[in-house]
């Protein structure tokens, strides 16, 4: 197994994830694999591929991991020689056998980039202000045994159940369904930029 990390400019595709019918950073990355022989024609995708998360439409990534079955010979230069140049692969390291890029990772850090020029910059403190802080957010998580369906010992739902310390401490929740939000401030925009 092989772990790579992928960096891409996501403004030309439909987010990352494989979509019928509109581009994405995953067919391409699948196309760039196929190209080099990489790729299990039956499955559509490289052995054991796993990502670690996905993006939405036009959102970029710096640090994507991508994990599969690779042979040797594989490197981030013989991957970037098959990808478009909106999509780098930057690194590689070899995992053992039993790493899963989803399930292994052990946080994830999303920066969001807001701009309103005509926006009115004292009225975006305040409520930004008001988000700091710790948050009691239970209703946009599973329940506390772990389940979000009726299957309660499916495989996801104990993967989930291990994994929610890590996932805590990774976030900086102290209890269940409790999260901190991070101050956030808005800096004031270049004079004349607007």
């Amino acid at each position: 197994m092989r772990a790579f990390r992928v960096a891409y400019d996501g403004r030309p595709f439909h987010g990352f994830q494989r979509q019928p019918d509109v581009p994405t950073v995953e067919a391409a990355v699948f196309d760039g694999l196929r190209e080099l022989d990489v790729l299990d024609a039956a499955a559509g995708k490289p052995p054991r591929y796993a990502a670690a998360g996905r993006t939405d439409a036009g959102v970029s990534a710096i640090a994507q991991t991508v994990a599969f079955e690779s042979p040797e010979w594989l490197t981030p230069a013989a991957l970037n020689g098959e990808l478009p140049a909106s999509i780098r692969a930057w690194a590689s390291a070899d995992t053992s056998s039993a790493f899963h890029a989803t399930h292994d990772a052990t946080a994830r850090t999303y920066t969001y980039h807001l701009h309103a020029p005509a926006a009115d910059v004292d009225r975006a403190r305040e409520v930004l202000s008001a988000l700091s802080g710790e948050h009691d957010f239970h209703n946009l998580t599973p329940d506390e045994s772990g389940t979000n369906s009726s299957a309660g010992s499916s495989r996801s739902s104990r993967r989930w159940q291990r994994a929610r310390p890590r996932l805590r401490r990774s976030i900086g929740c102290s209890r269940p369904n409790r999260f901190r939000v991070p101050k956030v401030s808005v800096p004031r925009p270049p004079r004349g930029s607007c």
